[in-house]
């Protein structure tokens, strides 16, 4: 084979090579999940959630609407993944703090609800309210109490309120 052959392959298997990364990237970017396996939110960074309700996993906008989702659905909820609000890396979920019941909102929505003679109505109930933060330092979960309010909560707490209310 000439030298010149051997030059054509090499650039046509490293073209094909950089067309397959290219690739797994586009798929990789089109598989992430953009909104919440529950209420169809957008996922923000510092909330998203992996959890498993009825054996199914999927990504949560935030610890509310999980539990939301599994109260609702009389399942049981596993938490596997949650984020810290501070930072927006991931933890384990038994060792974070949560905080539950502030006035700070979790989730962006429309809250705005129109009959058909365009009269709003006021949000009855949001699955996402009050919202639920993890935090990977129990004085972080309090400096943001200090501000927006809400209780301190370990995991089988708030995965508690999943059953009880």
């Amino acid at each position: 084979m000439s030298a010149r052959k051997k030059t054509g392959l090499a650039v046509l298997g490293l073209i094909v090579l950089a067309m397959l990364a290219l690739g797994g990237y586009e798929f990789r970017e089109f598989r992430a999940p953009k909104e919440c396996g529950f209420c169809r939110r957008p996922l923000q960074q510092k909330l998203r959630v992996v959890v498993e309700i009825g054996g199914q996993r999927r990504e949560a906008c935030c610890p509310q609407c999980a539990v939301s989702e599994s109260r609702q659905e009389h399942k049981p909820v596993r938490l596997i993944a949650v984020r810290d609000y501070t930072t927006g890396h991931d933890l384990d979920p038994k060792q974070a703090w949560y905080v539950n019941h502030s006035r700070a909102l979790a989730c962006t929505h429309d809250a705005m609800h129109m009959d058909e003679m365009k009269h709003t109505d006021p949000l009855a109930f949001d699955r996402c309210s009050p919202g639920a933060f993890a935090f990977a330092k129990k004085d972080d979960a309090e400096a943001f109490i200090a501000q927006n309010g809400g209780q301190v909560l370990s995991m089988e707490q708030l995965l508690g309120e999943a059953h009880t209310q």
